[in-house]
């Protein structure tokens, strides 16, 4: 007969094969497997504009929704609320964070298995905001697009403080790449 200690094994066992039946299949760069961000290029350099007055760069970049559900960009006007995190000391710190209008536009819907594909313009106002919060600027950096705007199960109500479920950190990353000034 078993005993109660293999009931409640057998139970924890069973709840964890569950967990990990329903979770998202997720491709984690921590696996092995590539970032959902892919950039088209494997470095960037930041021109001057305006007079000197501002720097600028343009990266195009595609997301593959790797999750078994529909992947929801929370945005204004198609612009997505994403940062730049540089690699300082072996961890990843945030750089740069764009300042984003506060208007609600219907939400990019990517579907399971399927690519969007984007351009996340940086710019950094000598003297103003946005601003590139580490320095030297050069160095290694990856994408990373916000939780609050980058969920499964989207409701436009914003009920308990948020847009829907946030994807983990994994599933709004890019690859690495350089960028310099």
């Amino acid at each position: 007969m078993p005993s109660r200690k293999d009931g409640l094994a057998f139970a924890a066992l069973a709840a964890a094969s569950l967990l990990l039946a329903c979770s998202d299949n997720i491709a984690s760069p921590e696996a092995g497997g590539s970032p959902p961000i892919q950039t088209d290029r494997a470095s960037y350099t930041l021109y001057e504009t305006s007079g000197g007055r501002m720097l600028r760069v343009e990266i195009p970049y595609t997301y593959h929704n790797t999750t078994e559900k529909t992947v929801y960009l929370v945005n204004c006007r198609q612009a997505v609320e994403a940062s730049l995190e540089k690699r300082v000391d072996g961890r990843w710190v945030l750089a740069w964070g764009g300042v984003y209008a506060a208007c609600l536009s219907p939400a990019i819907e990517i579907a399971a298995g399927t690519v969007y594909a984007d351009t996340m313009i940086v710019v950094d106002y000598q003297g103003g905001a946005p601003r590139f919060t580490v320095d030297p600027i050069d160095g290694t950096y990856r994408i990373v697009l916000s939780s609050t705007s980058t969920v499964h199960n989207y409701d436009d109500s914003y009920r308990g403080g948020a847009w829907g479920d946030p994807l983990p950190v994994a599933n709004r990353i890019s690859n690495e790449f350089a960028l310099s000034k």
